[in-house]
């Protein structure tokens, strides 16, 4: 098949749908990929990208054709909206002049911002071919669970964005049984929409903590918990800043990633004093961090009190159970559910810092084999449902059911 790839965010930015572009070329499809500069986390390009260079790049058999982009910067509401809006008219101008080539199916990856499917729809208007959204956030709902957006009528008008996406897209998928409603409720009933969760790239797997001196050196002497991923409102890190607060500095919470919040991150650490308890050790290559999670105690993932939050699956869950280490949830709905359905680790409702606390003494109370067993239960359940060669296998059988139909 020749698949046009349309997302926000790619290579050298650490998403998920850079480990399905290069799957989808080893298996043979002609994958071209429509991007922006890259500039997610920081809010700067990366070294080596200008405002219109490089214009085209390959990337592991794939052909990466990338359009100009106003950066986020801090990550203000203003910046975001000009990011977003920048990224939608400037994909959508090269996917109608500069894509000469004749696709057979598009695939539009959509963590965030909707505005990715403007370009996605140009482009099937203008070759008639079929587009497949994949839902990784839901909108306009976190736009106002973390804050971002207040005005009712500005969340109407994203509203109606979300309905045009939809109604151009010829198939949805979901990345949580969670989201089904809500894309319902904004999807013309005619569009089919499947469950298609996400998966961890191979090299998250099970590591001995023994092999991984190194990066435990890294850490301070005590238990360690660590945090790896995005650091923004959606994450309340609050709550683990309340826990880390309440318990002795014998317990240590390592910190890896970037996001809009944290220069916040940074400077609540020094306000409430937690310098010996709160390491914030900043971002690593995705491919270095199954070394750093083997030599943690367990990993941590938080999400806000949020109902819109109840409904997601957070990606690094699965890239957690993949490596087989405990985990301390700080979730509801879906994320609550999988983690005691795998039986590997401790959960708390969201923005209860004092449960955290109890839950991180007890899980340090247990015998380290007790431990080691979460983990291991934890790594069976993510083979048994987010296995990654089946994941990419339905997504591969989905968009080869679909190639080149009408439209």
């Amino acid at each position: 098949m020749k698949i046009l790839v349309v997302t926000h965010y790619f290579w050298p930015e650490s998403f998920r749908i850079n480990d399905l572009v290069a799957e989808l070329a080893q298996r043979g499809h002609r994958v071209t990929v429509l991007t922006g500069m890259p500039n997610y986390p920081g809010g700067r390009r990366y070294q080596g990208y200008g405002w219109l260079r490089p214009s085209r790049q390959e990337y592991r058999g794939a052909t990466i054709v990338r359009h100009p982009v106003v950066t986020r910067g801090s990550g203000s509401g203003l910046r975001r909206i000009l990011n977003y809006g920048s990224a939608a008219a400037f994909g959508a101008l090269f996917g109608a002049l500069f894509l000469r080539e004749r696709f057979d199916v598009i695939f539009t990856f959509e963590p965030s911002p909707i505005t990715t499917g403007v370009p996605s729809a140009v482009v099937r208007w203008r070759q008639r071919v079929p587009a497949v959204l994949w839902v990784q956030d839901l909108w306009p709902e976190t736009l106002l669970a973390t804050g971002m957006v207040k005005s009712r009528l500005i969340l109407r008008l994203v509203a109606h964005l979300v309905r045009f996406v939809y109604r151009t897209t010829d198939l949805i998928l979901v990345q949580s049984h969670g989201f089904l409603d809500s894309v319902q409720r904004y999807a013309p009933a005619r569009t089919p929409i499947e469950y298609v969760p996400n998966w961890a790239e191979d090299f998250y797997r099970p590591l001995a903590p023994e092999t991984c001196v190194a990066e435990r050196a890294e850490y301070p002497a005590g238990f360690a918990i660590v945090f790896a991923g995005s650091i923004g409102a959606a994450q309340s890190l609050e709550t683990m800043l309340d826990a880390a607060q309440a318990l002795s500095a014998d317990i240590q919470w390592i910190v890896f990633g970037d996001g809009h919040r944290a220069d916040w991150l940074r400077e609540q650490i020094a306000e409430r004093g937690l310098g010996n308890r709160v390491h914030f050790l900043g971002s690593r290559p995705a491919e270095t961090m199954p070394r750093y999670f083997a030599a943690a105690d367990a990993l941590f993932v938080s999400l806000r009190d949020d109902p819109i939050f109840a409904l997601t699956i957070p990606s690094k869950l699965q890239s957690y159970l993949a490596c087989g280490r405990p985990v301390i949830a700080v979730l509801a709905g879906e994320g609550a559910r999988i983690v005691r359905e795998a039986a590997c680790g401790m959960v708390v409702s969201p923005g209860d810092g004092a449960a955290l606390a109890r839950a991180v003494l007890e899980l340090r109370g247990l015998a380290p084999a007790v431990r080691s067993a979460m983990g291991a239960r934890g790594h069976d359940y993510y083979r048994a449902h987010f296995e990654r060669g089946r994941v990419i296998d339905r997504v591969e059988a989905l968009l080869t059911s679909l190639a080149r139909s009408p439209t």
